[in-house]
C-alpha cells in the first residue's frame, strides 16, 4: 500500500498469506504483522522520510513463518527507539526496539538510529545508517554479511560477521565470533568478547587503533586469534585470554595482558612467543613468561620495530631484538627500564633459529626426601635393614615389623 504514513491501533494484528508491502512518505507504526510468504521480501517497509517503529504493547512486531521469510526495511531518520547509550532490550522502558522473528532482514535508514531485538536466529544482508548506531539484540546466532555504522552487537548466540565497517563500538557473542573483515574509520575504541575471538581488522591507514580482546563482561576466553594491520600503531589495551595469536604492525602496545597459556606476535620485524604452559625454547626472536610462582599471569609489553620493554621475564632473545625490562610497579611501563641487551653478543640463548637451548631448571629446594621408610621391631638391626630369613624358616618366623614414616 502506499500513504502519506501508516500506523496500527494498539493491540491490532495484519496476517497475510502473500507478502507485507507498506511504502508512505512519513512514518510506519507496527502493532504486529505476520506473513507466511516464504520470500526475502516478505515484509517490504519504506518510510520516505520518516521512521519506522513498533507499538510499545506488542511483544514481536513482526513474524515470519517460511524458512525463507525477510524484511526490507527502509527509513530516512531510524528504525525503532533507543533511550540507553549502547543496551536495548524488549522487555524493559530502556526504548522502543523494533522485534523480529524472521529468518532474514535488510535495514538502512539515512540518518538516525537502527535498534533491532532479533527473537530467533537472524541473518543481516545489510545494516546500514549514515550516522546513527546500529543496535542489535539477538537471542540466539547472528550472521552479519555487511555494516555500515558505529555498533553495540550483543548475541546469546554464536556472531559470524563478513563485512563490518565500524567508528567504534562492542561485539559481544556469549559462544563466540568470527569476523572475516572489520574496518575501523577511526581510533576507535573497539571491544570484542567471547568464548572464543577470531577476527580479521584494518586500521585504514590510520595513526592508532584500540582495541579491547576478552571473554564476556572481562572474563579469559579461551582463544583470541586477530590479525590487526594496516595502522602506524595497535594498542590493545585489555588482552585476557588463554591461548591466542596476533599478527600485527612493527609498533604494538598491550597495556594489560592476562594469558594462562600461549600467545603468539608476529610483527613484519620480529616473532614472539608467551608460553606459561612450556618454557622450553621456540624458533622465535624473543620468548616470554609471566608466572612469578605466586600465579600472576599479567604482563605489559610495548613493541616499538626491535625495541621490546616489558615486565614479563625473557627466557629467550636473539638479535635484532634489544630487550628492556622493567619490574612490576604501580606505574607500569613508565618507571625506568632496566636494558637487557643492546649488541649481537649479549642475548639470552644467543643461538641460530634451527638450534634450540636446553631450558632452565631450578635447583631442588630440597636435600632429603620428603618421606622416609624405617623398619623397626625385633631382629631388625639398627639401620633399618630387612634382616635375613631363611625360606624354611619363614614359616615359623613370628616376629612382627612395622614401618616408621619420618617427615624431614
Amino acid at each position: 500500500m502506499k500513504a502519506q504514513s501508516f500506523a496500527m491501533a494498539t493491540q491490532s494484528k495484519i496476517e497475510a498469506d502473500g507478502h507485507v508491502h507498506v511504502d508512505v512518505v512519513k512514518d510506519i507504526q507496527i502493532a504486529q504483522a505476520i506473513s507466511h510468504a516464504d520470500k526475502r521480501d516478505a515484509f517490504n517497509l519504506n518510510a520516505q522520510s520518516g521512521s519506522i517503529n513498533g507499538n510499545l504493547d506488542s511483544l514481536v512486531h513482526l513474524t515470519g513463518t517460511g524458512n525463507e521469510s525477510g524484511a526490507m526495511l527502509t527509513a530516512a531518520i531510524g528504525i525503532g527507539s533507543q533511550t540507553n547509550e549502547n543496551t536495548i532490550s524488549s522487555t524493559t522502558g530502556l526504548g522502543n526496539p523494533f522485534v523480529v522473528d524472521i529468518p532474514w532482514i535488510s535495514a538502512n535508514t539515512n540518518s538516525g538510529d537502527v535498534n533491532l531485538v532479533a527473537n530467533s536466529n537472524l541473518h543481516a544482508t545489510l545494516l546500514k545508517t549514515g550516522d546513527g548506531n546500529i543496535r542489535v539484540r539477538a537471542m540466539e546466532d547472528l550472521t552479519i554479511d555487511e555494516l555500515l555504522g558505529t555498533s553495540w552487537l550483543y548475541v546469546d548466540g554464536y556472531f559470524y560477521g563478513s563485512d563490518l565497517t565500524m567508528d567504534r563500538g562492542e561485539i559481544a557473542a556469549k559462544q563466540g565470533l568470527n569476523i572475516d573483515n572489520l574496518t575501523l574509520t577511526t581510533s576507535g575504541p573497539l571491544s570484542l568478547e567471547g568464548p572464543s575471538i577470531e577476527a580479521n581488522i584494518d586500521g585504514s591507514d590510520l595513526a592508532e587503533v584500540n582495541i579491547e580482546l576478552s571473554g564476556i563482561l572481562d572474563s579469559r576466553a579461551e582463544l583470541v586469534d586477530t590479525d590487526i594491520l594496516n595502522t602506524d600503531q595497535v594498542n590493545i589495551t585489555e588482552l585476557i585470554t588463554h591461548n591466542g595469536q596476533l599478527t600485527t604492525v612493527d609498533d604494538f602496545y598491550i597495556g594489560f595482558g592476562d594469558v594462562t597459556g600461549e600467545y603468539a606476535m608476529t610483527t613484519p620485524t620480529l616473532t614472539m612467543n608467551l608460553d606459561n604452559l612450556d618454557p622450553s625454547a621456540k624458533n622465535v626472536d624473543a620468548q616470554l613468561v609471566t608466572l612469578d610462582g605466586e600465579g600472576t599471569y599479567d604482563f605489559e609489553i610495548n613493541v616499538d620495530n626491535n625495541v621490546i620493554t616489558t615486565n614479563a621475564e625473557a627466557t629467550v632473545d636473539r638479535y635484532p631484538v634489544i630487550l628492556k625490562y622493567i619490574p612490576r610497579s604501580e606505574n607500569g611501563l613508565v618507571s625506568d627500564d632496566v636494558l637487557i641487551n643492546d649488541d649481537d653478543a649479549n642475548h639470552l640463548g644467543n643461538f641460530g633459529k634451527n638450534q634450540f637451548s636446553v631450558p632452565y631448571k631450578k635447583p631442588q629446594t630440597w636435600k632429603k626426601p620428603a618421606l622416609e621408610f624405617k623398619l623397626i621391631g625385633k631382629g631388625v638391626d639398627p639401620k633399618g635393614s630387612v634382616p635375613d630369613v631363611a625360606e624354611e624358616d619363614a614359616a615359623e618366623e613370628k616376629d612382627e615389623y612395622t614401618i616408621e614414616v619420618a617427615m624431614n
